[in-house]
């Protein structure tokens, strides 16, 4: 699923929660996508208009 993004985080600690939370939504993105960083996700959300999910 991709989710056209409004309002991206503003400051690195909300991008790490919101890191977390898609970490414990959908876990399987992270196995998926080995271009994923755990470390530099919150960075990427920072950026992106466009946000994905996928779920088994």
């Amino acid at each position: 699923m991709y989710v056209s993004v409004a309002a991206r985080p503003t400051d690195v600690h909300q991008a790490r929660v919101l890191t977390a939370e898609h970490y414990l939504a959908c876990p399987d993105v992270f196995c998926v996508d080995p271009s994923l960083d755990w470390d530099t996700y919150h960075e990427d959300l920072m950026k992106r208009r466009e946000w994905w999910f996928w779920w088994d």
